[in-house]
């Protein structure tokens, strides 16, 4: 068994586990990286202008450049989705971690780091349900193509929204931003780009509101508000933040926040000792990916120290 212990097992999206692969390699570490099928957050954007040395960068040009890094440094991914992971005590007293795959594949490390993604938190109300993938949506940049000159709308609470709504203005008629607050929460930058396109009648603001009820025959009609009002549309989109996927951590005691946030020190350690954790799904609340680049080479510099001891 200890001929296949790997020193660090990468439980990833990305970017946080590239920087941390880097530093793994350049700190000679035996590592292995899994990675399930996943299109994560910052997918959803269409345009990425705060990544440092590109003024502005598709995320797919992104995500290649970043699996064409790992190839130049030797890095094997596997496609795999982890089901389990657990702690193990060897007859040496040594502590490692046993993650399992769907297919019952076995992964044998001395550390983890835990760098996933979150998921698209829903209205949670019945007639979302049924339309889901018809008439409601959850991803702008995919689905584009239906909405064009159609009078839609986004459910908001962040600045991911404004970003999608910016992008819709370029291929629908008319964009609504409802919104559950009364002053909108975003980037100066975006907030001003925003006010151009309401200025040119291109997005409205619906503030104080949220949906209450979709009506639908052939497309959607018309919602209904919890204010009352009712808006006629054609398409939904829901960006309402989302929910870190943390439930694998738990199975070995990680401690979550209320939010279901990993729980991390400044180095990114977990309460559970050689078990790191970065981006989305961990309580730093500035989530982007810049900051994962550093939480990746963060989690890799402490594995490099436990590992080295």
């Amino acid at each position: 068994m200890k001929e296949n212990i790997k020193d660090i097992l990468i439980i990833w999206t990305w970017p946080a586990w590239l920087s941390a692969a880097v530093y793994a390699k350049r700190y000679e570490l035996d590592i292995e990286i899994v990675w399930e099928v996943f299109w994560w957050t910052v997918t959803k954007t269409h345009l990425i202008e705060n990544w440092p040395w590109t003024n502005s960068i598709s995320w797919f040009e992104l995500w290649m450049n970043l699996v064409n890094h790992a190839k130049n440094l030797w890095v094997e991914v596997k496609a795999k989705k982890i089901e389990n992971i657990e702690e193990k005590i060897l007859e040496s007293w040594e502590k490692i971690f046993i993650s399992t795959d769907l297919n019952w594949e076995k992964f044998l490390s001395k550390t983890i780091i835990f760098a996933t993604w979150t998921h698209h938190r829903k209205l949670w109300i019945e007639t979302e349900e049924k339309y889901i993938n018809k008439w409601v949506s959850y991803c702008a940049t995919c689905d584009w193509a239906f909405f064009r000159w159609k009078d839609v709308a986004i459910v908001w609470w962040s600045d991911s929204a404004v970003k999608e709504s910016l992008l819709l203005t370029q291929y629908a008629k008319k964009v609504y931003l409802i919104y559950r607050w009364e002053k909108p929460r975003a980037e100066p930058i975006n907030l001003k780009r925003m006010q151009e396109k309401i200025d040119e009648w291109k997005i409205e603001i619906v503030n104080n509101s949220n949906i209450s009820e979709i009506f639908w025959e052939n497309s959607v009609e018309w919602v209904k508000l919890d204010t009352w009002k009712t808006l006629n549309l054609e398409w939904i989109f829901v960006e309402i933040w989302s929910l870190p996927n943390s439930e694998l951590a738990k199975n070995v005691w990680v401690e979550l926040n209320q939010k279901w946030e990993i729980i991390t020190d400044k180095f990114w350690k977990t309460n559970i000792e050689w078990f790191f954790a970065a981006w989305d799904i961990v309580n730093n609340p500035f989530k982007q990916a810049i900051v994962s680049a550093s939480e990746g080479a963060h989690c890799a510099n402490q594995a490099f120290e436990f590992v080295g001891k």
